[in-house]
């Protein structure tokens, strides 16, 4: 595995420090063999699977929670309060836009959605050309 190629898109130099932290968190309380298998078992995968979470950082999401809520003994009901929790601060330190909100409810497709953003941004551009041209014409 050390010669495996890592991936280096956007999304996972982003997801790096998650990783590391999910890692260290993981690797604090699976060491022996035994407790690998043990873990390997609760998440229905191989040990080299386990092997590639702690030392790589690879798998999936799911398979990181699910290792969490093994090690820690968690409860997946109080792990989804906190995550739960965790994501309305995130909401209160970055609140969504009053104009996202509503154009996210919209009842269209993507390609419509795309349409319509395009026509509204067209009007803005004339409304703004408009503005500007009667404001030179006031002041000639």
């Amino acid at each position: 595995m050390a010669g495996k190629k890592e991936k280096e898109g956007a999304n996972s130099l982003r997801a790096k420090p998650v990783r590391a932290l999910l890692q260290t968190l993981v690797r604090a309380q699976v060491k022996t063999r035994a407790e690998k298998e043990k873990l390997a078992e609760f998440l229905g995968q191989a040990v080299s699977s386990v092997d590639a979470m702690i030392y790589y950082g690879e798998g999936g999401l799911d398979s990181w929670v699910s290792a969490l809520i093994y090690c820690y003994d968690l409860q997946p009901d109080a792990f989804s309060n906190f995550v739960h929790s965790y994501r309305d601060q995130l909401k209160k330190m970055k609140p969504i836009k009053e104009s996202d909100r509503l154009w996210s409810e919209i009842d269209l497709s993507e390609d419509e959605k795309v349409y319509w953003a395009n026509l509204i941004s067209a009007s803005a551009t004339i409304q703004k050309d408009l503005r500007r041209h009667k404001r030179r014409k006031t002041m000639s």
